[in-house]
């Protein structure tokens, strides 16, 4: 793997990036993390996003607030809505702390923002290349979208991928995130999942030649 440039840009590296952000996993279960060179611009770029996807996937989540083991993430969760005087953006806990049926009002333009960044990064760990391509995200937990055939068949295979668990990488910190590849005639498609049950794909779809 190149150690001196970007993931995303192929920019001089200035630092090293968590994918996920490392704020998503609780200190008991940050072994062994995936870290990919970043410049200044990609990795503050997506600073941003990491508190409000880490709050959102969490409260989304009907599993991951019953886990002991995010104990810790739940209590940081709860600590920033406090701060942001229960946050204006989104609205995820009620005063039990557990999570709304409505669900949370959230920013579509910024997830994909935030997983076409962690795919480029996933896709640098595993190929140890940038990716020179389109990313389009299929956010299973919402698909608020109309998707082409071809993206619903996807999805179909995707949901048949996410049943054996045999076929995900990094399973080491399973409970907050893992992942699996398949490769497709147009390039790759990457399923995420984290923590337990908010599943979304990214078809990456590669430059002709």
């Amino acid at each position: 793997m190149r150690k001196d440039t970007c993931y995303f840009c192929g920019a001089e590296k200035t630092s090293m990036e968590h994918v996920p952000p490392k704020s998503f996993f609780p200190k008991e279960l940050r072994q062994d993390l995936i870290r990919v060179p970043s410049c200044d611009k990609h990795n503050s770029k997506k600073s941003n996003l990491d508190e409000y996807f880490r709050t959102v996937f969490f409260g989304v989540s009907s599993s991951a607030i019953k886990n002991t083991k995010l104990r810790s993430v739940n209590k940081k969760i709860i600590t920033s809505l406090s701060r942001n005087n229960g946050s204006n953006f989104f609205k995820v806990f009620n005063r039990k702390n557990m999570p709304l049926n409505e669900g949370v009002d959230m920013d579509r333009s910024k997830l994909d923002d935030f997983m076409i960044s962690i795919s480029r990064g996933i896709y640098f760990y595993e190929y140890e290349e940038i990716f020179n391509g389109k990313v389009e995200v299929i956010p299973f937990f919402i698909d608020d979208r109309d998707y082409p055939e071809e993206y619903k068949e996807i999805k179909d295979i995707s949901i048949k991928v996410m049943k054996k668990e045999e076929s995900y990488s990094r399973k080491k910190n399973k409970e907050v995130f893992f992942y699996s590849i398949q490769k497709s005639s147009r390039g790759y498609i990457f399923d995420f999942t984290f923590y337990n049950d908010i599943h979304i794909t990214a078809v990456l779809i590669a430059e002709e030649l």
